[in-house]
């Protein structure tokens, strides 16, 4: 178990969150180079992480390279609300319980991510980069996102389908609700 105050040592924006992280598994290396395998991590309510994983980079978190093989993470849409400080879009409570497995490579702020994406409205597959140094308003993404089937109306009320099914490539800026503005190509 360790506080994410003690964790600020590596980032300040840790610094922000008043929670506690249990985690067990086995892991070695140096600070500059950590590698973690067997990795069972849980934070907040309902957010929950399996997998091995790589940092390269500390003490510097903001230019740590972070490498995560996952075989599974749950969450919520509370949990992603508090984990964004409440930067998270409404429409996502729709979504409700979240699990993912795939792989995450990059910066916390820049990087891409592949893998499949369960939700109570639907499932998907992805293989998206996502940078928001600037922050969740001005985020650039990019990649293809697929689902054989997705509760549309659910996610965006004023959407004039309900279910639908798609194969697309998209590129995007905004990840709030009233800045984003996406490119889509497929079927």
């Amino acid at each position: 178990r360790v506080s994410t105050i003690d964790l600020a040592y590596f980032s300040n924006n840790l610094k922000l969150y008043k929670t506690v992280i249990e985690m067990t598994g086995s892991g070695e290396g140096f600070l500059t180079r950590l590698k973690g395998k067997d990795t069972e991590l849980k934070v907040f309510d309902q957010t929950r992480f399996t997998g091995d994983w790589t940092m390269t980079g500390l003490p510097d978190f903001e230019n740590t390279i972070l490498d995560f093989e996952v075989d599974k993470f749950e969450t919520n849409y509370k949990d992603l609300y508090d984990i964004s400080l409440g930067n998270m879009p409404d429409n996502f409570r729709a979504l409700s319980k979240i699990k993912y497995s795939g792989m995450f490579s990059g910066f916390y702020d820049d990087f891409i991510t592949y893998g499949t994406i369960s939700t109570d409205i639907g499932d998907f597959e992805s293989d998206i980069n996502i940078k928001y140094k600037e922050g969740l308003e001005k985020a650039t993404y990019s990649g293809s996102l697929k689902t054989a089937f997705f509760k549309l109306r659910n996610f965006m009320p004023e959407a004039k389908i309900d279910d639908i099914a798609f194969n697309l490539n998209l590129k995007g800026t905004g990840l709030a609700r009233n800045t984003y503005n996406v490119e889509v190509d497929g079927d």
